[in-house]
């Protein structure tokens, strides 16, 4: 393609597809901290919502604020910090309501793969602090809480342990 047309499909481009045009701000003016701010805005809001005591999070909703920083391709560090953000609200949901089972499975994939990533990037020193703080942290008063702090525990113990840590 020439120059001119190559032009025209960004532009085309640009005006067509949202993640597109997104995508493309970023490569212009790339701020990863305005994008970390609005994705953790998205994040505790929708980890917020509660109908009747029981959490209505929709975890598409946490999977495309957490897509909207990895699509980028700014590093591992923003890709590790904005899925660490994930699992520290995930940490504090029991204490507002009950989080359903599914969900909970959710997020322990989501501390799976956060551990791999800062794994292989060299830096679980740094994150694993913070992760095991979290999960401490949990309120387990009652049964459903227990069992969310114990499969968060569990995963992350059988996550070290595959990667012989």
């Amino acid at each position: 393609m020439s120059a001119e047309q190559l032009s025209t499909l960004i532009l085309d481009l640009y005006a067509a597809r949202k993640d597109a045009k997104d995508y493309l701000d970023f490569f212009v003016n790339p701020d990863i901290e305005a994008r970390l701010d609005k994705a953790r805005t998205q994040i505790d809001k929708e980890m917020r919502r509660l109908s009747r005591g029981r959490s209505t999070t929709r975890i598409s909703k946490v999977k495309a604020a957490i897509a909207s920083i990895t699509s980028l391709g700014a590093g591992v560090d923003a890709d590790a910090d904005i899925l660490l953000h994930v699992i520290e609200q995930a940490c504090e949901m029991p204490s507002r309501g009950f989080v359903k089972e599914s969900l909970q499975r959710a997020f322990a994939l989501l501390l799976e793969r956060l551990v791999i990533l800062a794994d292989s990037a060299g830096m679980l020193s740094t994150y694993l602090p913070r992760i095991e703080q979290a999960i401490d942290s949990m309120s387990s008063n009652y049964f459903f809480r227990n069992q969310f702090k114990r499969l968060m525990r569990d995963t992350l113990a059988a996550t070290l342990a595959s990667r012989n840590l």
